[in-house]
């Protein structure tokens, strides 16, 4: 007996339109789900890296900043006004995946703290780098960022002009007595001025061929000695961790004091300072 209307070629065609149809909708599936994790993928890949600003927005270099500093990264402020919600707000991940820290100003910033065994820890994976004004690295435990592979970056040579023409300034203040003449003057009293006008020539010194001791030799205290021996006059002697070659000693007329490798003590002694500004 057949069955009626051919019921065996249609179950079978039936069957097969199923099985089509649902090969059809994996394959569909499969590829919005490969089209989807590609496209996830993708923008990973090229999402900008973002940078955690600490502190004061820039005061200087607007253009540089705004046309290929942010083209090139997100750049995300911290919002945090203390230590304690800082950490919290690292453990909440808010500031995401950050590869690098930057703080544009040694003025502002600093509120959270040291950069110690506490903070670091709480770094994501994702950080490389943490760039901060100011010429020195107190603020942070390099070695500590050494061992989670983060460089760190100062501002080392920014402020070598400013702060040697601050100490040059003050080398004249004290040869030529100008406080003197500057107290006289702040008094408003034409008597007293006129009195010490005439006395501040006698009292002055010349500071050409006298000895300008510097303790550090960096980059502020190499920019003073040439500053100091080519505009003053002066001959120069320093004590440093690690004394400089002949042919850079020679070139800037240096003098290293190897006599006072405990130089801290000297100085720290009773009338030492005295002593060595006579």
């Amino acid at each position: 007996m057949q069955p009626a209307c051919g019921g065996q070629p249609f179950v079978k065609n039936s069957i097969r339109h199923r099985v089509n149809a649902i090969h059809k909708s994996t394959q569909s599936h499969l590829r919005d789900s490969a089209l989807k994790i590609h496209h996830s993928t993708s923008t990973r890949k090229n999402a900008k890296p973002i940078v955690l600003h600490l502190g004061e927005d820039i005061k200087y270099n607007h253009d540089y900043h705004e046309s290929i500093f942010t083209e090139r990264f997100t750049v995300v402020a911290n919002e945090e006004p203390d230590r304690a919600s800082f950490i919290a707000a690292f453990n909440s991940l808010k500031y995401g995946d950050f590869s690098a820290i930057f703080r544009p100003h040694f003025q502002s910033g600093g509120e959270i703290g040291q950069w110690d065994d506490e903070l670091i820890p709480l770094l994501p994976p994702s950080i490389r780098i943490l760039a901060s004004a100011g010429a020195g690295f107190n603020w942070a435990d390099v070695d500590a960022l050494g061992r989670r592979g983060i460089w760190y970056a100062n501002g080392a040579g920014a402020s070598d002009e400013a702060v040697s023409d601050t100490a040059l300034f003050m080398i004249l203040f004290v040869f030529r007595n100008f406080w003197r003449s500057q107290r006289a003057a702040r008094t408003g009293d034409s008597e007293k001025f006129t009195a010490m006008h005439r006395l501040v020539g006698s009292i002055s010194r010349n500071p050409r061929g006298h000895v300008l001791g510097i303790v550090g030799l960096g980059n502020i205290g190499k920019t003073l000695a040439y500053k100091a021996r080519t505009a003053l006059g002066m001959e120069i002697h320093y004590y440093y961790v690690v004394r400089s070659s002949k042919q850079v000693e020679e070139e800037r007329g240096l003098r290293g004091d190897e006599g006072r490798s405990e130089v801290g003590e000297y100085l720290a002694g009773p009338g030492r300072q005295r002593e060595c500004l006579g």
